[in-house]
């Protein structure tokens, strides 16, 4: 794979008016780099300095914020022929563990000679790559770092939209939304209709055991049930059958999904059959059957927007798969 620009993850390690550096000999004589390099796939940055510090100084530290940022560009490098390879090197200041001393690697990259300690005040004596000395003594001089955001760290907004599987117990809002939809249309059978509260709950119980495949009437398949959120609000829900019997495959097929008529007209049907077959997807089904009444314009397009291909088509029935 190739990437536009190359992020090197680098450690600018400071102790008592000296800073730590690798020593590389070469054709050309001595030169130093601070520690660091490439960052690898499957690991933060901040991940990066702590396995490179490990793997050029043997050192372990506390990464804290950027020192400073520092891009090679070839196209504007006009000075020598360099790499070719577009880099931006973050260069993190850290701190030594206590107990924690750089030595030589057991592994030393090719060219590397050794771990050194420089002084600040000798910097100007010794080549450095790539020569930010001035940077370094100005840091060292003002201590004005740049903070790394992480995106894991941030507190997440609330999802606008949710499936939720189906518990043992809800709140009335849920059955509210299932007293609205009423008994079912269009070929959607509403089993959670209730009479009362009471019965309700009664449903919830029985449709957690289908979903754990207990007490399953003849003919019937174990089935999750997923509630469906838009901001925080219950607009819909939706029935997943794990697998089909030959009866399913004429009707009803895997999916079956309503929306509360309140909440009619606004597209939420596309994103519930999303999100009901990303949960598909999740449990290993990847042939996923849909049916509808083949007077179901509405349902049709519904399918259709997610990918869904007609098989079969007969005057009651569509029959749509789509592949995961």
């Amino acid at each position: 794979m190739s990437y536009p620009i190359r992020v090197r993850a680098t450690a600018l390690v400071i102790e008592n008016d000296s800073v730590l550096l690798v020593e590389y000999r070469d054709e050309e004589g001595v030169h130093y780099n601070l520690p660091g390099g490439g960052v690898e796939p499957g690991e933060s940055v901040t991940e990066g300095v702590h396995r490179e510090l490990m793997e050029e100084t043997m050192l372990e530290v506390t990464v804290g914020p950027i020192a400073f940022v520092y891009e090679y560009a070839p196209h504007l490098n006009t000075q020598d022929a360099g790499s070719d390879i577009h880099t931006l090197y973050l260069v993190f200041e850290c701190t030594p563990i206590e107990g924690s001393r750089p030595r030589f690697p057991d592994r030393p990259d090719e060219d590397q000679s050794g771990v050194r300690w420089i002084p600040l005040a000798e910097l100007d004596g010794i080549i450095l790559y790539p020569n930010i000395k001035p940077h370094i003594q100005q840091f060292v001089s003002n201590r004005r770092a740049i903070e790394l955001i992480e995106d894991h760290q941030l507190e997440p907004y609330p999802r606008q939209v949710e499936l939720r599987e189906l518990q043992s117990e809800e709140d009335d809002a849920l059955y509210e939304m299932v007293q609205e939809i009423g008994e079912g249309q269009n070929g959607f059978i509403n089993s959670l209709y209730a009479s009362d509260k009471e019965n309700f709950r009664a449903h919830l119980c029985r449709n957690v055991e289908y979903a754990q495949g207990l007490n399953l009437q003849d003919g019937h398949v174990p089935q999750t049930i997923f509630w469906f959120y838009v901001q925080g609000q219950p607009v819909g829900y939706g029935k997943l059958r794990h697998h089909l019997t030959d009866r399913l495959r004429e009707h009803g097929g895997h999916i079956g999904y309503i929306i509360r008529p309140s909440a009619r007209g606004k597209g939420y049907g596309k994103r519930l059959l999303r999100e009901l077959l990303a949960e598909s997807r999740n449990r290993g089904i990847r042939d996923v059957l849909l049916t509808c009444d083949a007077s179901n314009t509405a349902s049709r397009k519904v399918i259709e927007a997610n990918q869904g291909m007609l098989a079969e088509t007969t005057e009651d029935a569509c029959k749509y798969w789509i592949q995961l």
